[in-house]
């Protein structure tokens, strides 16, 4: 598809909307959505399917690590009663629907960082690497924001980001080799 129908594609879809309205924006999709609700911390681990939203409503222990793994995220009624239990901003829940969403990190107030970035995998039919849409919701009692591994800049893009990213894993990672 080229890029002008891309673009096309985008705006007729999203045209005349208010923000925050809940609409899968990517290519068309029919897999089966597929959650695994993952609970954690320091003395043990449970790994379970989920089949129903329900099984996992409640599981919001201050004593653990509760990671919910959406994969699928073509079913904007599914995203909204995952953002209703979670209480998650309607615009960042928009921001997860749009596969071609831009690579970006927001902070929602103090309660949750978002962050979109792109993953590359090869398709093995096609001999091919696509990027995959990815979403990380942190909220407030997150380990990572806890132990200050959750640490947010903002640059302008060009060799100038590339300088400041690896002044930051330098300064947060020393032991580090950096390659840029």
């Amino acid at each position: 598809m080229s890029k002008r129908k891309k673009i096309l594609k985008y705006f007729k879809k999203k045209a005349f909307t208010s923000p925050g309205t809940l609409e899968y924006v990517g290519k068309e999709v029919t897999d089966e959505i597929v959650i695994k609700l993952i609970e954690f911390n320091e003395d043990f681990i449970r790994e379970k399917s989920i089949k129903n939203l329900n099984d996992c409503k409640g599981n919001l222990n201050q004593n653990q690590v509760t990671w919910l793994d959406v994969d699928g995220i073509h079913e904007p009624t599914l995203i909204e009663e995952i953002g209703k239990h979670y209480h998650l901003h309607p615009l960042l829940l928009e921001d997860v629907l749009n596969s071609e969403q831009k690579p970006k990190l927001e902070n929602f107030s103090d309660k949750q960082i978002f962050v979109v970035m792109k993953m590359l995998q090869f398709n093995e039919e096609t001999y091919e690497v696509e990027p995959e849409h990815v979403a990380l919701i942190l909220g407030q009692n997150s380990s990572a924001r806890h132990a200050g591994r959750a640490v947010t800049i903002q640059t302008l893009g060009g060799s100038g980001a590339l300088k400041v990213g690896a002044d930051f894993l330098k300064k947060y990672f020393p032991e580090s080799d950096i390659w840029v």
